[in-house]
């Protein structure tokens, strides 16, 4: 029996990550999702290919050895760091009188063309937000209905072209074929964003080791995307700077004590290894690069002209959001409602694999939204191994954020 896979690369800071995705009773089932400690990356951008390329190949080998299957073709997360959106909309006649799927790729193509590039710009990405046939406003498959006139909304993304060389060389280079890019952001509302609460202006903040991706969106439409180069790396930095600790030593302590670092004042010092930590230093350098974080991201969400508008925030990503009282932070600083998830919440470890586990969704349910048969790759059922603790992750998801929303 043939099955229809989706394969999702995450180029993080800290780790770089797989997950995969089966089509099953018209939804997408996780077969698996694994990470390792990425290298060669800093602040959403390629520092090094060759160390980038060598963590991808351990990280493939490691997934096709547990899985039993070759990857090939992928899509690629990447940081929304140094991209910009246009909003267009085109529209095309329909020779048939009916909407065919080249009628779709001919409205799409001519959405991009109606785009300004600057020198050494590139698309990343097109979305398309909904269709427009003779007035009336549809967001699914429409290929084979009636009608003279089709428009389409679309959502376009444009980056560094050297930028994007690089992670396209480094796909290449590690024997894998590229379909395609997708800011992880954007594909956050897959989990963070439910039919249920997507309604009115809504900012998604990822909070991630080297940086802060922001994303705004209206009923569900992405209308704004930015980046702040600080995360949770930067409070390890300071760690290790102004405690005379090794990179090492200042992440190890942030793992054990983050949970607990303003109760550790009720003691001096603690030890981590060979480390001497004094407490009232691990509070001060973590209070105020956690107020820094959060009051860049503030500023940053302020200057956009949709901020008056903006009726919630939601904040995930392993960056802060295991620190102890951090909502307390965030609160004294932001005066919009905001909800602030851990990866507990959707019970998980961390969110090592949260990114590609999205774009697995938003690939699956665009490519749902334009084609009758969504998904090329094909692949023999009874030689890939399903990772069962996987199986039914999406809707777990969208459970719990249902329950909190």
């Amino acid at each position: 029996m043939n099955e229809l896979t989706l394969t999702a690369i995450d180029f993080g800071s800290k780790k770089i990550s797989i997950s995969l995705g089966r089509e099953n009773n018209d939804d997408i089932e996780i077969l698996g999702s694994y990470f390792k400690s990425s290298d060669g990356i800093n602040k959403g951008t390629i520092i090094d290919e060759e160390k980038c390329c060598q963590s991808l190949m351990g990280l493939i080998e490691e997934v096709e050895q547990k899985t039993l299957k070759k990857l090939r073709n992928v899509y690629v997360g990447i940081s929304s760091r140094n991209i910009r959106l246009s909003e267009v909309t085109s529209s095309v006649n329909l020779r048939e009188g009916k909407v065919r799927g080249a009628d779709l790729k001919r409205a799409i193509e001519k959405g991009k063309r109606n785009v300004i590039l600057g020198d050494g710009e590139e698309i990343v990405d097109t979305i398309v937000n909904f269709f427009n046939i003779d007035g009336n406003i549809f967001n699914e498959n429409i290929v084979g209905w009636r009608a003279n006139i089709l428009s389409i909304n679309l959502s376009i993304l444009i980056g560094s072209s050297d930028e994007l060389e690089k992670y396209k060389r480094v796909i290449n280079n590690c024997g894998l074929v590229l379909e395609g890019f997708v800011p992880n952001i954007l594909s956050g509302r897959k989990v963070f964003l439910s039919e249920k609460n997507s309604l009115g202006m809504k900012a998604l903040i990822d909070i991630g080791a080297g940086t802060s991706d922001i994303a705004i969106f209206n009923n569900a439409i992405l209308k704004h995307t930015s980046s702040v180069p600080l995360g949770g790396e930067n409070i390890t930095r300071d760690l290790s700077i102004c405690g005379n600790f090794t990179l090492s030593e200042a992440e190890n302590i942030k793992k054990i004590y983050s949970s607990t670092y303003e109760r550790l004042l009720q003691e001096e010092e603690v030890n981590v290894g060979t480390a001497v930590v004094s407490t009232k230093l691990f509070y001060e350098v973590t209070r105020a690069r956690i107020e820094e974080i959060v009051e860049y991201i503030n500023l940053e969400l302020k200057k956009t002209s949709f901020f008056e508008g903006i009726c919630s925030i939601i904040m995930y990503g392993d960056g802060i959001s295991f620190y102890e009282n951090v909502f307390d932070v965030i609160k004294e600083q932001m005066d919009k409602k905001v909800k602030l998830i851990n990866s507990h919440c959707l019970g998980m470890e961390d969110f090592s694999n949260i990114s590609s586990l999205s774009i697995i969704k938003e690939v699956y349910d665009r490519l749902k939204l334009l084609y009758d048969c969504p998904i090329k790759e094909e692949i023999e059922e009874d030689e890939f191994y399903v990772d069962k603790n996987n199986l039914g992750i999406m809707g777990k998801f969208r459970s719990f954020l249902d329950e909190i929303f």
